[in-house]
């Protein structure tokens, strides 16, 4: 958490979740990329390393309602 950033809680309804065939830990890391992103490469200029990021689009990941519209892979088929 750094200071002056916003915090969510997101509270996971783990029986829906079982049911759907969605694992937990999935939900947690989807929501985390989602929102923090995930390091996809690194680019280099000179003596410059800039890391390059995979996220949602910053007006999809602004209001907390919005995370809630997030869909996780089931692990079952069909």
């Amino acid at each position: 958490l750094a200071l002056g950033q916003p915090e969510v809680r997101a509270v996971i309804d783990r029986q829906r979740a079982a049911d759907l065939g969605v694992a937990v830990e999935d939900i947690a890391t989807s929501l985390n990329i989602f929102v923090a992103g995930v390091e996809a490469s690194r680019l280099t200029r000179g003596n410059d390393q800039f890391e390059v990021r995979v996220r949602a689009l910053e007006a999809r990941r602004i209001k907390p309602e919005q995370l809630a519209q997030m869909t996780v892979p089931s692990t079952r088929s069909g």
